[in-house]
C-alpha cells in the first residue's frame, strides 16, 4: 500500500532529474537573483545542489496563490514564509541527494501527473498557477522541476517509511487518552477514524523530520540568505 506521504519540500532551480538521476549544474542568474543556499559543499561547484532566491520566491508565491483567491501574490513576500519555504526546499534536497545515493527507482509516469495536479491544487488550480506562471516569469520548465523533485521525494519516503503509518487501535485509544490532539470534548468512537488519521500524519512528519536531520547532520549546507 503507497503511503499518504505528504511532499514537504519544493522544487530547486540547479537540480534535475532525469533518468531518476540528479544533475547539478552551476547555476546562471535568473531573473536578477542570486545564491541564497547551497547543498553539498561551501561553494558552487559541481556536485553542489544551488538553491537561488527566485526558486524561493517562487515556491512560497505558489503557496500563497492558493490562499489569495481574489487577486496574484505579486507584492512582497513575508520573510517568515521565505524563510519557512527556504528550509522546506533544503529539507527536499537532502532527501532527493539520499534517494539519488542509494539509486531509489525513478517516479513512474502516473507520479509526475499526480505531483503536477498537487501543485495545480496547491495554487487553487491549474489556471490560477498559470496566471502567476505568466506573472512572474517564471518558466513552464521550472514548474515542471517542482513536480518532479517531489515526485522523487515522495517514492523515496514511500519506500522508506512503509509500515510506520500503521496505527492500531490501541495507539488510537492512548492519544486520545492522552489529551494532545485536535478533538478534545468529543467521544473517542465518534472521531476513532479521524484520530488514526492524524495519529497517523503525526508520525510521517516526525519521521520525516527525523530523515532530515540524519542528513543535514551529515552534510554541508551553506545558507546566506538574509531571511534564514
Amino acid at each position: 500500500m503507497r503511503l499518504a506521504v505528504v511532499a514537504m519540500f519544493g522544487a530547486l532551480f540547479v537540480p534535475s532529474v532525469a533518468g531518476g538521476r540528479l544533475h547539478a549544474q552551476v547555476p546562471t542568474q535568473v531573473r536578477g537573483d542570486g545564491i541564497v543556499a547551497l547543498v553539498g559543499s561551501n561553494t558552487p561547484q559541481r556536485g553542489t545542489v544551488v538553491i537561488l532566491h527566485s526558486d524561493v520566491e517562487l515556491r512560497a508565491r505558489i503557496r500563497l496563490t492558493g490562499q489569495m483567491r481574489d487577486r496574484l501574490p505579486l507584492g512582497a513576500v513575508p520573510e517568515g514564509l521565505m524563510a519557512a519555504t527556504l528550509e522546506e526546499m533544503i529539507g527536499e534536497t537532502l532527501i532527493a541527494r539520499e534517494a539519488e545515493r542509494v539509486q531509489v527507482a525513478s517516479p513512474a509516469a502516473q507520479d509526475l501527473v499526480a505531483e503536477r495536479r498537487r501543485l495545480a491544487q496547491q495554487a487553487g488550480g491549474e489556471a490560477r498557477l498559470e496566471q502567476l506562471r505568466q506573472a512572474t516569469g517564471a518558466s513552464r520548465e521550472e514548474l515542471e522541476s517542482i513536480a518532479t523533485r517531489r515526485a522523487l521525494v515522495r517514492v523515496f519516503l514511500e519506500a522508506n517509511l512503509e509500515g510506520q503509518s500503521r496505527v492500531d487501535d490501541s495507539a488510537v485509544e492512548r492519544a486520545f487518552a492522552g489529551g494532545e490532539h485536535p478533538f478534545l470534548g468529543q467521544e473517542l468512537e465518534d472521531v476513532r477514524e479521524g484520530m488514526r488519521v492524524w495519529l497517523t500524519q503525526q508520525r510521517l512528519t516526525a519521521a520525516v523530520e527525523r530523515w532530515v536531520n540524519v542528513l543535514r547532520a551529515r552534510t554541508t549546507v551553506r545558507i546566506v540568505a538574509p531571511y534564514s
